[in-house]
């Protein structure tokens, strides 16, 4: 990542005319938004909100906040010939199925999916061998020998991990907030302590 000074220098530019043409810049830092929007070069807009979760309060579910969480995951208790298991790079081409299909049910309700943001779901697919081990952990979710779900997460920090992608059959209620909340517990708790946080 650049920093703003950096960026506007470039911008001022021939060449970073050029590229502006035909480019856009995702992210920046938010330290760096003042700075970037006084140069006349760009309109910021938020495209999400993150949300940032305490460790220790998701092991609990505690309050009345949590109340609709604990409730969809009651649901998935007694589901039988349910198995959470590892991601296998066998699993690849079952799982950019599963991606396609998100993707094709999210563009009928109308709900724009960013081709990068697909371009990046599916390289987390198609590179997954090649990250250090920790680096970036896969889990998937089998009911009745079909697999529904899969997550990756991995660590940022030393304090902070990242959800990175969640990624389940809208058709079962409740799915990705059920094996988030297993990532997210069985993660966090293995590798990290429960004064750290999570990023979804």
């Amino acid at each position: 990542m650049i920093n703003s000074s950096h960026l506007i220098k470039f911008l001022g530019s021939q060449r970073g005319l050029r590229e502006l043409e035909y480019n856009d810049i995702l992210h920046i830092d938010q330290l760096d938004r003042h700075a970037v929007e006084q140069s006349g070069y760009f309109k910021l807009k938020v495209k999400s909100e993150e949300y940032i979760y305490q460790t220790r309060m998701l092991k609990s579910l505690e309050g009345s906040k949590f109340r609709s969480l604990r409730r969809k995951l009651r649901s998935f208790s007694n589901i039988p010939n349910l198995i959470i298991r590892p991601y296998q790079n066998e699993d690849k081409a079952i799982c950019l199925k599963l991606l396609n299909n998100w993707r094709e049910n999210l563009a009928q309700n109308n709900i724009k999916v960013y081709s990068y943001d697909y371009r990046y779901m599916r390289a987390c697919l198609e590179l997954f061998p090649i990250f250090k081990n920790k680096a970036l952990e896969g889990t998937v979710i089998i009911i009745d020998e079909k697999l529904q779900a899969f997550q990756f997460m991995g660590p940022i920090s030393n304090t902070v991990s990242s959800s990175f992608i969640t990624i389940s059959n809208h058709q079962i209620s409740g799915l990705g907030y059920f094996l988030r909340h297993y990532c997210f517990t069985h993660f966090c708790f293995t590798n990290m302590s429960t004064e750290n946080y999570i990023n979804d």
